[in-house]
Formats: C-alpha cells, sequence, structure tokens
C-alpha cells in the first residue's frame, strides 16, 4: 500500500491524503464495495486492495473488470468525455465493442436533440405504438443523418426489431413516392 500511496499518477493518494479536487468523485464505486468515503472506510479499501494483490487469481479478475470498455464512469460521464475528446480519437485504436460504444453515444446524443425538437420523450416512445409516425419520421431523420443501425433505433423508440424499422422505413418511402424498396421484378 505504501507504493500505492507515493505513486504519483495515481488518485488513490489524493483520496486518502485529503488533496482531493472537486472532480474526484468516489461514492459510486465505494458504494459498489460497500465502503464508505470516511477514514474508516479508507481503511476498509486498503485491506480489499491488500487481499486482491495477494490472491493471483484475484489480480486476473480484477485486470479483466478494470479493463474492460474504453472508459469506466457513468453513461453521462462517457458521453460528455466521448463528446469532448472525439477529435482525438481518430489517432488510438479501439477495440471493436469500445468503437460501438463511442458511435451509440453519438447516436443517442442526436436522438436526444430530435426528441427535445419534437416535444418528445423515450417515456412518450415506450407509451405510444411501435408504428407512430412521429417514431418513423424520427427513424428516418436519425438514419439519413447519423450511421445508427435499424437494431439500435428499434431498441431506443421502442418500435420492435431492426426488421420492423426496415419496414416502417419502407413503407414511408412509398408513401412519399420514393423510389421501390426492392427493384421491381423484370418482365419476363
Amino acid at each position: 500500500m505504501e507504493q500505492l500511496q507515493q505513486f504519483p499518477w495515481a488518485s488513490y493518494r489524493r483520496f486518502v491524503g485529503g488533496e482531493r479536487p472537486d472532480c474526484l468523485a468516489c461514492d459510486d464505486w465505494l458504494r459498489e464495495l460497500g465502503v464508505n468515503d470516511t477514514p474508516e472506510g479508507w481503511l476498509g479499501y486498503q485491506y480489499y486492495l491488500g487481499w486482491r494483490t495477494a490472491d493471483p487469481a484475484g489480480q486476473e479478475r480484477e485486470k479483466k473488470e478494470l479493463t474492460r470498455g474504453w472508459a469506466i464512469g457513468s453513461p453521462s460521464w462517457k458521453r460528455d468525455t466521448a463528446l469532448k475528446y472525439r477529435h482525438l480519437l481518430g489517432r488510438h485504436r479501439l477495440k471493436a465493442g469500445e468503437l460501438v460504444e463511442l458511435k451509440e453515444l453519438e447516436w443517442a446524443e442526436a436522438l436526444n436533440g430530435m426528441l427535445e425538437k419534437l416535444g418528445k420523450t423515450k417515456q412518450d416512445a415506450l407509451r405510444e405504438a411501435k408504428g407512430s409516425a412521429w417514431k418513423i419520421a424520427l427513424a428516418r431523420q436519425l438514419r439519413l443523418s447519423t450511421t445508427a443501425t435499424n437494431g439500435w433505433i428499434a431498441r431506443q423508440l421502442h418500435m420492435g426489431s431492426a426488421s420492423s424499422v426496415s419496414v416502417y422505413l419502407c413503407q414511408m418511402k412509398k408513401r412519399t413516392t420514393w423510389e421501390p424498396c426492392r427493384p421491381e421484378a423484370s418482365p419476363t
């Protein structure tokens, strides 16, 4: 534990040393461990860390838990961080799941803006029919302005399945005199 307290890049020493900036929040993850943000709680956390480092199998589990995803934090923190540093992401290789998560954060931001403009909420989407005209229009706008998948749109707007969204969008195309959804069969 002494080494951890001396390591300049770890937040641990700030938590136990009292020089904690406001941005260094710990309540959520301490609560998950059953620890309070008190001197006694931090002693318990020190014990927990000592126990984890003494158990090689525990170390491996901890490593897997701590390295999943591109970041560990609340969904809103991840969204804000991803948006703030979006310009830097091209320089780093992300795992497939991490890239999907970042794209979904962008899609969610777009969807939230569209819902706000319509005066609708996700609760409205839950209450109203899967094929509501406003949902179909929103799905179309998301498909035109983002790379959001039909499956993601279906889950967010409670429209059934990905294929349901495809059908709704196809029907909308036909009603608005767009080109047919499927090529017409050629005369034989």
